[in-house]
């Protein structure tokens, strides 16, 4: 009994052939989803930081124009326990009725410093506003991973490192 060569793929060959391409593709795209989507790395913390800044500042507008002003306060620390949510009465420490912000965001850890809002009666002589409404506010927060690309008035003259920045009614701004 003689035994030809057969050209071509065996089923067998194919099966693993297909099992071979399945587990390099699965390889191949697990690790970058598991890097890009760590909230550990500095560029991701930054994001977040912006999008919290353009949240809160959506809600002030919102609360300014239903209210003729902002809410007062003064170096007052968001995110924490007296400053959850923001409602008519401005920044409060939960449970508010009709919110403009349901939950207050903090700044994301490790790095940087707690976002700090302050309501001004006179912003070019820095005067505190205790009692609302107010005509000025600034939330003041750092980026550990300077030069932000956020499409808007943000200007950053900060190289690489920490920089400084605030947000008030004028727009964003880094140094």
């Amino acid at each position: 009994m003689t035994f030809r060569a057969r050209s071509g793929f065996l089923s067998i060959d194919a099966l693993l052939l297909a099992f071979a391409l399945t587990a390099s593709l699965f390889l191949g795209s697990a690790r970058p989803a598991a890097r890009s989507s760590a909230l550990t790395r500095p560029e991701s913390r930054d994001a977040k930081r912006l999008s919290d800044m353009r949240q809160l500042q959506t809600a002030l507008e919102i609360y300014y124009a239903d209210l003729g002003g902002y809410p007062a306060g003064s170096f007052s620390m968001l995110g924490d326990a007296a400053t959850t949510c923001l409602h008519a009465r401005g920044f409060a420490p939960g449970g508010c009725s009709n919110p403009y912000m349901g939950e207050v965001p903090k700044n994301p850890e490790p790095g940087g410093r707690p976002y700090h809002y302050t309501a001004y009666r006179d912003m070019a002589h820095r005067q505190v506003c205790a009692r609302a409404p107010c005509p000025g506010f600034e939330i003041a927060f750092d980026l550990e991973f300077a030069k932000p690309d956020t499409g808007d008035r943000m200007r950053d003259t900060a190289a690489r490192g920490v920089a400084h920045c605030i947000v008030s009614e004028n727009g964003m701004r880094c140094r």
